[in-house]
């Protein structure tokens, strides 16, 4: 087991490596995990939650044996509101990332029709100008840069121009909506995508939630697995039990590196575990 000695793993069963009491709420404590150790999941959290729920189940057959050996039972008995906390903010996250978003829509919408609205003006500016040097100089002005903000500053240049040009642009036959298209959207665009940016942040932060919420899950789960290879290491039959068995058929025919650090379905992600007291 990378990262945890046989030893080490003694020192944790008779108490040295754990806490001496469950401080604080589930949510405190999971948002208290350092940065540099909060992971994402690397498993669909669906099945990862039903192999935590089958574990608290089976293990419940060996309590005698873990905490023989100095192994504080809370872990367990905390384990399902750790579960609980994950699959609540799994839901959140996936509400908020998934779910249409009447902003989003609009601003697609808006998008859509002002990309449509600018190349055909801009052709008719062009056209309608082709012996303005000044007009055609501001035209390449508008063509350059890139990003949503330049797009927008783009919409307002082009409305001014055609509104400097109208007399060319009616000359040739110009669709009016057009402009009319260019002006609303060049209103409306800014401030769809600045509150698309909000959405966007807020769905971030629920999935940094999620992702501590796996972290303090995780580190029950992988404290468990290691100790039970340890008071379970004569009996391979009952340690399978322990195993994930995703991980156990995604790491079949594969290098322990490329299963993603897991070994006969044992996936050791905290390769440092003293350093997040898993309590």
């Amino acid at each position: 087991m990378p990262g945890l000695s046989r030893s080490s793993i003694k020192d944790r069963l008779k108490g040295k490596g754990a806490a001496s009491s469950l401080q604080g709420s589930v949510e405190k404590r999971a948002e208290a995990i350092p940065k540099k150790a909060v992971l994402s999941p690397n498993m669909p959290v669906g099945t990862y939650l039903q192999e935590a729920y089958n574990i608290h189940c089976f293990m419940r057959d060996d309590r005698e044996l873990f905490t023989g050996g100095g192994f504080d039972w809370r872990l367990v008995d905390e384990l399902p509101e750790r579960i609980g906390y994950l699959r609540n903010a799994e839901a959140a996250w996936w509400k908020a990332k998934f779910a249409p978003s009447p902003v989003k829509m609009e601003f697609e919408r808006r998008q859509a029709l002002a990309v449509e609205a600018r190349g055909k003006l801009l052709r008719d500016l062009e056209f309608a100008c082709r012996g303005d040097a000044d007009a055609l100089r501001r035209i390449r002005e508008i063509k350059k840069g890139s990003g949503q903000s330049d797009f927008n500053m783009d919409l307002f240049d082009i409305g001014n121009l055609a509104q400097d040009k109208n007399a060319a642009l009616v000359a040739i036959g110009s669709d009016p909506r057009l402009v009319d298209d260019i002006r609303e959207c060049a209103e409306k665009l800014p401030g769809l995508y600045a509150q698309c940016h909000v959405e966007k942040a807020a769905e971030e932060e629920k999935r940094s939630r999620r992702d501590r919420a796996y972290t303090f899950l995780a580190m029950a789960m992988e404290e468990i697995r290691r100790c039970a290879r340890y008071v379970l290491r004569d009996d391979p039959k009952r340690l399978k039990g322990y195993a994930s068995e995703y991980f156990r058929k995604s790491s079949r025919g594969k290098s322990r590196s490329d299963a993603g650090g897991s070994e006969q379905g044992f996936p050791d992600r905290l390769q440092n575990p003293r350093e997040v007291d898993p309590l």
